[in-house]
């Protein structure tokens, strides 16, 4: 089925909260989430399969914004190629 992978791909990582057990969370409370067709080692709980070749899209979704983002202030950071 064609985009089988994507769509789950975005579920899997939609079903990633900071609540989630087992999520390896950053020393400010966030969490880095892995995308790519391996695990990287030490961070499986948080990696969402890709399929190589194959594009995907990714979503933010804020709940509560809070005043910085509506005042541009705060933005989220570029995605960042990991070897």
């Amino acid at each position: 089925m064609p985009g089988l992978a994507g769509i789950c791909g975005l579920l899997q990582a939609a079903a990633r909260g900071v609540n989630l057990p087992g999520l390896k969370k950053n020393a400010d409370g966030g969490a880095t989430l892995w995308f790519g067709p391996k695990a990287p080692t030490g961070n499986e709980t948080n990696w969402v399969q890709t399929m190589p070749g194959k594009g995907y899209n990714l979503l933010l979704r804020l709940y509560g914004p809070l005043e910085p983002w509506f005042n541009q202030t705060w933005q989220p950071g570029d995605l960042e190629l990991v070897n």
